[in-house]
Parts: structure tokens; C-alpha cells; sequence
């Protein structure tokens, strides 16, 4: 099992293919803002099929996965369901994310607890 965090400004935890979690509370609180929320996200690991995929498009704002179009190019050429890059939060925090990009994935999440 994995630890991982997501930050939204949306009313309940946003389950979707395309699900973007962060290593960390902190991470993930810049994502959600003061007035958002931060949820905690036990995903089963031995689940997910993943490839790193190194950075992303900081020019052109535009990370692995952002559209639908763009996870299926993923899943279809590496054969994943999810996939590791290097971002940026909205402070200029470096961090990793692991995107969920299928529903397959989001079956590996075993847990989801908002954080008080």
C-alpha cells in the first residue's frame, strides 16, 4: 500500500480517470487552497501497472495525462494504467505525481479519508 494526497476546491473527492495524487499533505494543500480540502488516498500499488515519464511541459502548461486524449495515448503505448512525472504546484513546489489514468486504476485505491 501506498500513501499519496489530492487537494481540491470541488465539494467531494473527485474519483476520475485522470486523478492526479501527490506524496505529500503539504503538496497537495497547495492544489486545494486554504479553503479547499486535502484528502488522504490508500492506493494498493500491486494494483497499478506505471511508467515514469520525466517532466512536464512547463512551457506549454500542459502535463502526461491532462486530457483524455492524452491518457489513452499513454495507456496505449506504454500498456499502463498510470503513469509517475515530475510537476509543479501552483507555489513552484517541485514534486512528484502519479496519475490515475484509467478506471482500472482508480480501482487500486482502497481508501480515501478527508483530512481534518
Amino acid at each position: 500500500m501506498i500513501t499519496l494526497y489530492h487537494g481540491t476546491r470541488r465539494d467531494s473527492f473527485p474519483r476520475h480517470a485522470g486523478l492526479c495524487l501527490a506524496e505529500t499533505a503539504r503538496i497537495a494543500r497547495d492544489y486545494a487552497g486554504e479553503d479547499g480540502d486535502v484528502y488522504v488516498v490508500t492506493v494498493d500499488e500491486d494494483m497499478l501497472s506505471w511508467v515514469h515519464l520525466g517532466e512536464w511541459d512547463r512551457d506549454e502548461a500542459v502535463a502526461p495525462g491532462d486530457s483524455a486524449a492524452s491518457r489513452a495515448a499513454i495507456v496505449a503505448e506504454h500498456e499502463v494504467c498510470a503513469c509517475w512525472y515530475k510537476d509543479e504546484s501552483p507555489f513552484n513546489r517541485r514534486h512528484d505525481t502519479l496519475r490515475l489514468l484509467t478506471t482500472e486504476a482508480l480501482d487500486a485505491i482502497v481508501a480515501v479519508e478527508r483530512m481534518g
